[in-house]
C-alpha cells in the first residue's frame, strides 16, 4: 500500500474519530440539558471512559499523517489544470453532501435521545405503580395500621419503623412516603412520613416539620384525592426523579402511599 493510500485511511478514521467525539459531546450535552435519561448505567460510564480514547486516537492518526506528508508532495505538479477542475467539483459535492448528511444527524439523535427519555419514564411508571400496588396487596395488615392516623409521638415512631420494613423486603424498592391531610392553626396542610422519622426521646413532635411541601399543581391534585373526587394515582418525572403518589381508601381514612426513586440515568436496553 503505498503512501496516498495510507495517507487517506488515516484520514478517514480522523474524520470519523471527530464525528463520533462530537456526536458523543452533543449527546451528552442534551442529555445534561434537558435532562432525558436513556442509557443504563454502565453505558454512561463508558461514555466517560470512550472520550479521552477517543482523542488519543486523533492524536495519533494526526502525528502519522504528519510524518507520512512530510515524505511526499501531495499534488502533482505536473497535473493538467482541466482535471484538476473536474476532480475539485467533484469533491465540492461530495463535501456539500456529507455536510448535509452531518448536520441533519442532530435532530435525528435528539429525537432518538427524547424517544428514549419517553421509554424510559414509561417503563419506570409500570414498575413503580406494580411495586405499590404489589406492596398494598401483600402487606394489607400494616397498610391498615399506618392508615390510623393521628398525630402523635407513638403514631410517628410505629409508622417510621413500619415503612423501614417494607422497604427492605425488596432492596430494589423505591423509596416510601406516607402522606397524610391535617391541619396546622386552622389551616390545611400535608404531612409525611418516612423510615426517618422517627421521634428522639427528649422531643415532642411537631406537625411544622413534616410538612410536605407542593407545587398548586400538586396541592390541588392531592386535594381532589383527599376529598374524594379524585381515586387515581399520579405519576411525575422530572431530569430522573420519578414520584407515584397512590391513594389509598380504608375503613380509617384516606392517605397517600408515595414511592419516589432517583436515578442519573435511564434503563433502556436494561
Amino acid at each position: 500500500m503505498n503512501n496516498e493510500k495510507i495517507i487517506k485511511w488515516i484520514n478517514r478514521g480522523a474524520y470519523a474519530a471527530i464525528l463520533i467525539l462530537i456526536y458523543w459531546i452533543f449527546i451528552a450535552i442534551s442529555s445534561a440539558v434537558f435532562g432525558l435519561k436513556v442509557f443504563k448505567e454502565n453505558l454512561t460510564e463508558i461514555f466517560v471512559l470512550s472520550l479521552p480514547m477517543i482523542i488519543a486516537a486523533l492524536c495519533g492518526t494526526l502525528i502519522v499523517n504528519i510524518m507520512i506528508n512530510m515524505t511526499r508532495i501531495a499534488d502533482s505538479l505536473s497535473q493538467k489544470y482541466e482535471n484538476k477542475q473536474s476532480h475539485h467539483e467533484q469533491k465540492t459535492k461530495k463535501a456539500n453532501i456529507r455536510i448535509i448528511i452531518f448536520v441533519a444527524l442532530f435532530p435525528i439523535i435528539f429525537g432518538l435521545l427524547y424517544l428514549g427519555d419517553v421509554m424510559t419514564s414509561q417503563k419506570k411508571e409500570r414498575y413503580i405503580t406494580e411495586s405499590a400496588e404489589q406492596l398494598v396487596k401483600e402487606n394489607s395488615e400494616i397498610i391498615n395500621q399506618i392508615a390510623k392516623y393521628e398525630f402523635s409521638k407513638e403514631y410517628i415512631d410505629k409508622t417510621a419503623d413500619k415503612i423501614e420494613l417494607l422497604e427492605k423486603l425488596d432492596e430494589n424498592f423505591p423509596y416510601i412516603s406516607i402522606i397524610v391531610k391535617d391541619t396546622i392553626d386552622n389551616k390545611e396542610v400535608f404531612l409525611y412520613f418516612t423510615e426517618r422519622s422517627n421521634v428522639a426521646e427528649e422531643k415532642e413532635p411537631r406537625k411544622v416539620n413534616y410538612i410536605f411541601a407542593t407545587s398548586k399543581e400538586e396541592k390541588a391534585n392531592l386535594d381532589s384525592i383527599f376529598a374524594g373526587h379524585n381515586n387515581s394515582q399520579l405519576f411525575s418525572a422530572n431530569d430522573g426523579k420519578y414520584e407515584l403518589y397512590y391513594p389509598i381508601k380504608t375503613s380509617e381514612k384516606t392517605i397517600i402511599l408515595y414511592l419516589s426513586e432517583y436515578q442519573n440515568y435511564g434503563k433502556i436496553g436494561s
